[in-house]
């Protein structure tokens, strides 16, 4: 996925990242570090590296967490150095105002990486996210040839349902990617970071990222009723969000989602739970319009 990432030199001996020696390094040797445990990382094919005050940073690879026992223990300023290099104006707002924040950083220009920073006990802490330059086909990731049949739709709704970790945000940006190489739409996608890249091929692709390009979910998808589009990918599913992607689908537009549910009936039941009281018989309403309209089940 990042194997760029394994031709570059990082000969910068392991040693202790302690407040004196971290206050002395330079920048180039902070990306040295950074760089070697996300080469690590790579190759052993984690998913994620955690980094947390007081212990080595951890990896977890096919779902099991594992220290990288030849680093050293994170300290408070090599936290803090590291975030203060990746993170922007407007995230680090984010952050001190919501004492979290989650966006892509771009590292050395090789690798896309979802940086989340938090605090927990009162201190800084980092999960990373590896994420692949390119949007990996439908092939790539052996989704099943049903598949095909959802993103040759002209609408409805399309969820991708599964526990976390399991590639449903993957799985939804190759069937998007799909589409914008096989048929002539407008795609909007709406997300919170915006993980994949999508280039135009056949369609248009843009995406817009909360709290950057627009204000809210809700806000963002609003609009895509008077931006002509055909296509969405929406990242976030609260009744708000919901609704309107029943809408949408209802409306004749296909739109892209993803949940956190093992099965299609939990789908659906979690969709319905969305609405209260009288607005739960619109949902209603309007998720039969969706099942009118050809699928035989919403979930992928």
């Amino acid at each position: 996925m990042i194997s760029d990432l394994f031709r570059i030199s990082t000969c910068l001996p392991v040693g202790r990242y302690s407040d004196l020696e971290f206050n002395n390094f330079m920048d180039t040797t902070l990306t040295l570090i950074i760089t070697r445990i996300i080469t690590t990382a790579a190759k052993r094919k984690a998913s994620d590296i955690h980094f947390s005050i007081g212990s080595k940073p951890i990896v977890r690879i096919d779902d099991q967490l594992v220290e990288i026992d030849e680093e050293e223990i994170v300290t408070d300023d090599f936290l803090r150095k590291f975030i203060d290099d990746s993170i922007d104006d407007y995230h680090k707002k984010v952050l001190e105002e919501e004492k979290e924040v989650s966006f892509v950083y771009i590292f050395e220009d090789k690798v896309r990486i979802r940086m989340n920073v938090y605090y927990q006990k009162g201190a800084l802490a980092v999960s990373l996210k590896l994420i692949s330059l390119r949007v990996p086909s439908m092939n790539d990731i052996g989704l099943p040839k049903i598949a095909t049949q959802f993103i040759e739709a002209q609408h409805g709704l399309v969820i991708i349902s599964g526990p976390y970790g399991s590639g449903k945000t993957t799985s939804a940006a190759a069937m998007v990617d799909a589409v914008n190489k096989t048929r002539s739409e407008n795609i909007i996608t709406i997300e919170k970071p915006i993980e994949y890249i999508f280039f135009n091929d056949k369609s248009i692709v843009e995406q817009r990222e909360v709290g950057r390009d627009a204000r809210s979910f809700v806000d963002a998808m609003k609009y895509c009723f008077k931006e002509d589009a055909d296509v969405l990918m929406v990242g976030e599913n609260d009744e708000n969000i919901v609704s309107l992607m029943l809408d949408m689908a209802a409306s004749g537009r296909l739109v892209f989602s993803v949940m956190g549910q093992l099965s299609a009936v939990e789908v659906l039941e979690d969709i319905i739970s969305k609405f209260s009281g009288d607005s739960q018989k619109h949902g209603r309403e309007i998720l039969a319009k969706v099942f009118d309209f050809g699928w035989e089940n919403p979930a992928a």
